[in-house]
């Protein structure tokens, strides 16, 4: 079973610490001149399809502290009751004079528990005369149906454009039957158009579900926009969210996910 991780810098950071919890991450990250994460939790970390679990934080030295999958900019301190149909990672930034602390948990949704209903009382059944016997219509024959390409009912669609910047997906390999890999989320500190040398915190969050091994995201090499990380680990069953600071200098920036070391599929995101 992979380790789910995620923990991007997105600016200097002096020293951090990245403490494992049960099936979640947590939560101990310093930055220069006191910028520190001191908390970062979920309780409880594992839950039913549609089941609240409470996220609290707390953050010191910060001038911005902010929360991704939709929460946006919080308070320092706080906590907010959070309610997922699959397993999510939840990425929290926090930035000071240049300086940037992430840190990030993962709220585990299982299959609910099957309750059997109570059995409704039998009534007595009152004789009826015997129907007269109708002949069976003989059935149409239907359509096998057919997979959805990608396997998009395991991992969900990807998203197309994002604050008026579009994401193009080239599959340069096919999968097996119920394998999938797509981009099921996509957000940005700043939209298009943007100009050349312009930057911005890319974040995307990438479905799995396969067998190949070893799998990563990295910048296409041909590719003259760069990106801080430029490259990252991949879990092969579940949701991998990543964040990466982008200076633009090119039309578009292109990503690839790759297993061990063979392009699968790039995604293009245009910059203007």
């Amino acid at each position: 079973m992979d380790v789910p991780v995620s923990l991007r810098r997105l600016g200097p950071i002096a020293a951090f610490v990245l403490g494992l919890g049960g099936c979640g991450f947590i939560n101990d990250i310093d930055g220069p001149q006191g910028l520190a994460i001191t908390k970062f939790t979920l309780s409880p970390k594992e839950v039913k399809p549609g089941a609240a679990s409470t996220l609290s934080w707390q953050v010191e030295g910060a001038d911005q502290v902010q929360i991704d999958n939709g929460i946006g900019v919080v308070k320092a301190k706080g906590s907010l009751e959070v309610k997922v149909d699959r397993t999510t990672t939840y990425n929290i930034t926090a930035r000071a004079a240049g300086s940037t602390a992430t840190a990030a948990v993962q709220l585990v949704v299982g299959s609910p528990s099957s309750i059997s209903p109570s059995p409704s009382p039998s009534a007595t059944p009152t004789p009826a005369p015997t129907p007269t016997p109708i002949p069976t219509p003989t059935p149409s024959s239907s359509p096998t149906p057919r997979p959805s390409p990608g396997g998009t009912s395991a991992c969900g669609a990807s998203v197309e454009s994002v604050q008026g910047c579009s994401l193009t997906i080239q599959r340069l390999q096919t999968l097996p039957a119920n394998e999938c890999i797509e981009i099921t989320r996509l957000a940005l500190t700043q939209g298009c158009p943007l100009g050349v040398g312009s930057s911005r915190a890319v974040s995307f969050e990438v479905m799995a579900e396969t067998q190949l091994r070893d799998l990563r995201w990295r910048k296409v090499t041909s590719s003259r926009d760069s990106l801080d990380p430029a490259d990252g680990r991949l879990i092969r069953h579940g949701a991998t969210t990543s964040i990466a600071t982008q200076t633009v200098q090119e039309s578009a920036l292109t990503i690839e996910i790759i297993s061990e070391g063979t392009p699968i599929l790039t995604f293009r995101l245009r910059n203007n």
